[in-house]
């Protein structure tokens, strides 16, 4: 009995640790990307798309390490999704499209809420 109750105690206790680890690195990823990606709109509304390309290529190598990471803890499509969006909006920029690079960006910070929301860990995904 004893036994049986010290590995329910250890399980739970990974289990624990697991979601924090999931949580926290969910979290700290789309913060990032986001944050980057409100920089790069703001170059944009200043004018400076030399530089706004430059941070845009940025997010896209933090997303390469972010996403091999997130690998384990969220579905690939979503990844792919994201890192996309990153790539699309690159293009478009290059291109001068600044109404599909707008709407790039936009789809790409909603990719990046529901990547948030529907992935880190809470009692229903647990369950």
């Amino acid at each position: 009995m004893r036994m049986t109750l010290v590995s329910m105690l250890a399980v739970a206790l990974l289990a624990g640790c697991i979601c924090c680890f999931s949580l926290t690195r969910i979290e700290r990823a789309t913060v990032e990307i986001d944050g980057m990606r409100m920089e790069v709109l703001e170059l944009i509304d200043a004018d400076r798309p030399h530089e706004a390309r430059e941070r845009l290529r940025g997010m896209a190598e933090a997303w390469s390490r972010w996403e091999q990471e997130l690998a384990v803890l969220v579905p690939h499509d979503m990844l792919h999704e994201i890192a996309g969006l990153i790539i699309e909006g690159d293009a478009n920029l290059e291109a001068g499209d600044l109404d599909d690079f707008n709407r790039s960006m936009a789809m790409l910070g909603e990719a990046i809420r529901h990547l948030y929301e529907e992935e880190r860990p809470q009692l229903n995904n647990i369950l």
